[in-house]
């Protein structure tokens, strides 16, 4: 990796990453309806080869990225890490350098979603779905590193408000709908304005729709979220100038929409990301709020040991175990032929 992500989470350093969600849709049904027809004996085929396939799947959708429309930033990149599995679902993360990549990193993440979708829909008759999101360490959110006895390596982890928001939006994407976290949506509204002279500028607002707004459970108190979404459909079918919930979203209109909201909730769950010492020069230290460089100093105090930290954010375990490198990324893996 370009960025250590390890060596950041130990010395609190301020750190932005992107994470990815994939399962298969419907995925309870296509078991028991296989159980039933065929017993035991070849209803977890799908799933081994889901497991096996979606992640080359994912790094191939890069490097078909860097030969079309923004080559430098594709190349700028560091692609994700195979987070772990869950059940059937796949789980990535990658940290973020500069502000315009996460524009890459979802256009990618859609792309392997449709091409996919492409061979299981056919083979199998079922679909899978994406979830993407944001967080940010080391305030709000954790990293956390545990031994494993078995190898020379360290499990990383990830905990915190971020990574339950993100987890609850899973529960709203579908085959057609790659729902993204309001914090994503703001970055890359304004990436894609900034970015307004490049070709790919416009799949932003050519993409990303509005559901309304819905509750998350223990998220939030009594707020409900809004739900935005990119069209995951390689061609959109002509219903959707009907349905309400699938017009399209101004660029400026949500970017307001994001500050307004961010006014409106706690900033200890909602807050918009930031990425210290990008490579615009966007954000520097001194730029960083100041209750955040405050909670920041008493964990790095903390963990020298000179005193017991202080504030509402400052809960001491990050690390238990070794500090050998992360796990390894996705680009050895092979897309399906």
């Amino acid at each position: 990796m370009d960025v250590d992500v390890l060596q950041k989470s130990r010395n609190y350093d301020w750190l932005l990453c992107i994470f990815f969600s994939v399962d298969i849709e419907g995925a309870t049904a296509y078991k028991t309806k296989m159980r039933h027809q065929n017993g035991d004996e070849d209803w977890c085929l799908l799933f081994e080869r889901f497991y096996k396939e979606f992640p080359g799947t994912f790094d191939h959708a890069y490097l078909s990225l860097s030969s079309s429309q923004a080559p430098d930033a594709i190349t700028k990149i560091i692609r994700p890490t195979l987070w772990k599995f869950v059940g059937d679902e796949i789980l990535f993360y990658a940290p973020l350098t500069d502000p315009s990549q996460t524009l890459e990193h979802v256009r990618a993440f859609r792309q392997a979603l449709i091409d996919y979708n492409k061979n299981i829909l056919q083979q199998y008759g079922v679909s899978c779905k994406g979830t993407v999101w944001l967080a940010g360490f080391p305030i709000n959110n954790r990293i956390v590193l545990l031994d494993d006895k078995h190898k020379d390596k360290p499990i990383i982890d990830f905990v915190g408000a971020s990574i339950d928001i993100g987890f609850r939006l899973t529960k709203f994407s579908s085959s057609r709908k790659l729902v993204i976290s309001l914090d994503l949506l703001w970055l890359l509204a304004e990436s894609e304005k900034d970015n307004h002279e490049k070709v790919y500028s416009t799949f932003l607002k050519d993409n990303v729709k509005y559901s309304g707004r819905h509750e998350l459970k223990g998220v939030l108190s009594d707020k409900s979220y809004p739900i935005f979404w990119i069209d995951s459909c390689a061609k959109s079918p002509v219903e959707d100038d009907f349905l309400p919930d699938h017009k399209k979203c101004n660029l400026n209109s949500i970017i307001t929409f994001c500050e307004e909201f961010s006014c409106s909730v706690d900033s200890s769950i909602f807050v918009k990301p930031f990425i210290v010492g990008d490579s615009a020069g966007q954000i520097k230290e001194d730029q960083v709020r100041k209750d955040f460089r405050e909670q920041r100093d008493s964990l790095r105090t903390y963990k020298e040991g000179k005193s017991m930290p202080t504030g509402k954010d400052t809960a001491p375990l990050e690390k238990v175990g070794s500090d050998d490198s992360p796990v390894d990324t996705i680009r050895n893996l092979k897309p399906p032929v």
